[in-house]
């Protein structure tokens, strides 16, 4: 899979704000390439604040591991949810506009309470 992904590097494209767990991504060196302002390690996982484009969050689908993974990135109140095989819009000041995609992230086996796809602007 290496070689596949390109991003741009045009500042004016990367619209999104997200959050990515290094640890769901196939190829970890994909994040050399994004633009990350903020990093917080756990002693479960490292979580990447990037700044993404529409096109590469369309782009990273393919590099979500299998299995009960998924990034989110927003732009204002609008909430892209990725996982491997599904992209999900959402709301975020609707949480009935979640229910789908808390649906299939149970089904694919994350717990809920981490389905919250927290936001700060």
């Amino acid at each position: 899979m290496v070689g596949r992904y390109v991003l741009t590097n045009m500042a004016k494209n990367k619209i999104y704000k997200g959050k990515i767990i290094l640890e769901s991504l196939e190829d970890q060196n994909l994040v050399s390439k994004m633009q990350i302002l903020d990093t917080e390690v756990t002693s479960h996982q490292t979580i990447h604040t990037i700044l993404i484009s529409k096109s590469e969050i369309e782009n990273l689908m393919s590099y979500i591991k299998q299995g009960p993974w998924y990034a989110h990135f927003w732009h204002g109140n609008e909430v892209s949810v990725i996982f491997r095989d599904k992209i999900f819009k959402l709301l975020h000041n609707r949480p009935e506009s979640w229910r789908e995609t808390i649906g299939y992230g149970i089904s694919i086996g994350i717990p809920r309470k981490q389905l919250d796809f927290p936001i700060n602007q």
